[in-house]
C-alpha cells in the first residue's frame, strides 16, 4: 500500500488498518466460539468468514481498480510518447494514430501496440 501513499499518508493508514484488525481479533474469537457451542450453528463461523472474504476481496477491487502506481504510470507516459513519435503524416500534414491504440495506451493497457491508422493516405518517404 506504501507505493499508492504519501510518506504522512502511510503512518494514519497503517494505524487505521491496525485499530481494525485489532477489533477484529478481539471479537471474532467470542462470537465464533459462541456458534462452534451449538452443533445446529457449527458452520455459521465458517460461512461468515468465507462471505466476509469475498466482500473485503470485492472492495479492495472496487477502491484500487483505478490507481496507478508511478511505475505504471511512467509506462504509460512512455508508451503514448512513442505512440506520438511513430504517428504517421496524413495527406494534409496532420499526424494520425489509431484512436483506439491511444486510448488504451492512454488508459495504460500493458502490452498495448500502437495501430497506425491503414485509412491515412500516406506519402512515400522521401
Amino acid at each position: 500500500m506504501s507505493p499508492l501513499l504519501s510518506r504522512p499518508s502511510v503512518s494514519a493508514a497503517n494505524g487505521i488498518t491496525t485499530t481494525v484488525r485489532s477489533l477484529g481479533v478481539s471479537l471474532g474469537p467470542t462470537l465464533a466460539g459462541y456458534l462452534l457451542s451449538d452443533r445446529r450453528t457449527m458452520a455459521v463461523p465458517w460461512i461468515i468468514a468465507g462471505g466476509l472474504k469475498i466482500v473485503y476481496d470485492l472492495l479492495l477491487l472496487r477502491s484500487f481498480h483505478a490507481v496507478r502506481t508511478d511505475v505504471e504510470k511512467k509506462k504509460a507516459q512512455a508508451a503514448l510518447a512513442e505512440a506520438e513519435a511513430a504517428a504517421v503524416v496524413g495527406a494534409e500534414g496532420e499526424a494520425t494514430v489509431g484512436d483506439a491504440a491511444i486510448d488504451a495506451v492512454e488508459e495504460g493497457a500493458e502490452g498495448t501496440s500502437v495501430v497506425i491508422n491503414p485509412l491515412v493516405q500516406q506519402s512515400p518517404p522521401t
